[in-house]
């Protein structure tokens, strides 16, 4: 088969046939644009599933730069494809150059949490990187308690691949490092005035953590449950310093996702917090969940409790 044939067939092609296609092609062809178009297709084909090439990275850079396209509506379509393939390969554009470069931080910096998670992240191998990088991008989406048909089949599908053991093992790593964390002082200048801000988990990382959360939900068993207990009650905690509970937000979200698991794991998990939580409305958010986990375990919930209650000595 030709490499013209290959071009044309839905298969991928490897590094060395990809960079013959894209040396082949005559800037004076009429189909230029699509043929540029084709070869970047296959390279973000063959690329789905790991890494960029050194190779690739070069060739995607040099049809960036060099490409003659004059109509700009096409070039823009043709940079916005690339950019595309750059981002979810983890690479950043460079503003001035407009090519690629460097390797971005999976997550930002700006608190302990994303310092610690990327220090995990520069241990693992190329695989499953690229794999964290994919999961994290769909993390980024997140912004409320709620896992969509399309958050759930794509982020099981990355944590069969990363390996139930592996990825549950990288889990309870970074929930026990949040669990562990303090606040952090972060500075900034507004209006001539300098300020101080106390922040536990960053707005930039705060989505993620929610999402990684949610993603238990795939490697739910009394462990997990055990870490989201813990991590609740951290939560709702008030900080030495701030005299604030350290984030309700994912405090909630460790309850949504208690209550979406519906297993005697989470009930019991959901009536141990009932007695650590003095927060009103947590506590109205358990109590739904609990009747809820009744409902879809089809077990009365005074049965529930007379299961539940002996081991926390509670009174709901």
């Amino acid at each position: 088969m030709t490499l013209e044939e290959k071009l044309n067939l839905n298969i991928a092609l490897d590094d060395i046939e990809i960079i013959a296609i894209y040396k082949s092609i005559n800037i004076e062809d009429e189909f230029y644009f699509h043929l540029l178009l084709l070869c970047i297709d296959k390279i973000d084909m063959a690329y789905k599933e790991k890494l960029l090439s050194d190779n690739m990275i070069i060739l995607l850079n040099d049809i960036k730069e060099n490409n003659l396209i004059t109509n700009r509506d096409r070039m823009l379509f043709i940079d916005e494809k690339i950019n595309d393939i750059f981002f979810h390969n983890g690479y950043k554009i460079n503003s001035e150059s407009n090519n690629c470069r460097d390797k971005i931080d999976i997550v930002n910096k700006s608190d302990n949490f994303g310092l610690f998670f990327n220090k995990i992240i520069s241990e693992m191998d190329e695989t499953e990187v690229f794999l964290w990088h994919k999961i994290i991008t769909i993390f980024r989406t997140v912004n409320q308690n709620k896992m969509s048909k399309k958050f759930t089949t794509e982020v099981s599908d990355i944590i069969k691949k990363i390996g139930h053991d592996k990825y549950k093992d990288t889990f309870i790593k970074l929930i026990e490092h949040i669990i562990h964390m303090d606040v952090t002082i972060k500075n900034t200048i507004e209006q001539n005035n300098y300020l101080e801000e106390y922040v536990f988990v960053d707005t930039s990382n705060i989505n993620i953590v929610r999402a990684l959360i949610m993603s238990s939900f795939f490697i739910f068993d009394f462990t997990i449950s055990s870490e989201l207990n813990k991590l609740t009650q951290k939560c709702y905690e008030k900080n030495k310093t701030t005299r604030q509970p350290h984030s309700k937000l994912l405090g909630n979200t460790c309850i949504y996702l208690l209550g979406e698991c519906s297993n005697i794991e989470s009930v019991f998990t959901l009536y141990s917090l009932f007695e650590f939580i003095k927060d009103g409305a947590a506590r109205k958010k358990i109590k739904i969940y609990i009747n809820k986990i009744s409902v879809d375990m089809k077990i009365n919930v005074h049965d529930l409790e007379d299961i539940c209650v002996p081991y926390f000595g509670l009174t709901i």
